[in-house]
């Protein structure tokens, strides 16, 4: 696990120093495998990748799933150790569009927004989200909450 780690921490860095002089200003890595099991592997990975961006910020997407199990502190303790920060990842989160009510804001989304304020206090987590979540996106900007990210897929 460690030999193939190496060989993709490797790879990430060739193309993150392409994308990095083309103009990009930070990284942010998804779809990590987060689990208290490969912990030790992945932070040897993730300092391999931020030696590579050199004055780069690296950050991890951590879903709202890994944050909130019973082992998520240390794993998000860990990653910002390693990392410059982490993202709270509510990608996988379906929240049903529905009519916003007095104010603005959707029930649903502001019930989902609620559950998962408490890691992007604790751990200054800024919020990751695609672009068909416009019902938590709507919810974000009516709140002024400046620290989040829509990802294109």
């Amino acid at each position: 696990l460690n030999g193939m780690l190496y060989t993709a921490a490797a790879e990430e860095a060739s193309l993150m120093r392409e994308f990095l002089r083309a103009g990009g200003n930070e990284v942010l890595l998804c779809g990590l495998p987060l689990s208290m099991d490969r912990l030790d592997a992945l932070t040897t990975y993730l300092k391999t990748v931020k030696v590579s961006a050199e004055q780069s910020p690296v950050g991890v997407a951590v879903p709202l799933s890994v944050a909130a199990s019973e082992d998520g502190w240390e794993i998000v303790s860990t990653l910002l150790q390693v990392c410059d920060f982490c993202a709270l990842d509510l990608r996988e989160e379906k929240v049903v569009d529905e009519e916003p009510v007095e104010g603005g804001l959707s029930p649903a989304a502001q019930a989902l927004l609620s559950k998962a304020a408490y890691y992007l206090t604790q751990y200054d987590m800024r919020v990751l989200l695609s672009e068909e979540q416009t019902a938590l996106l709507s919810t974000l900007e009516m709140q002024m909450y400046p620290n989040y990210q829509v990802v294109s897929e």
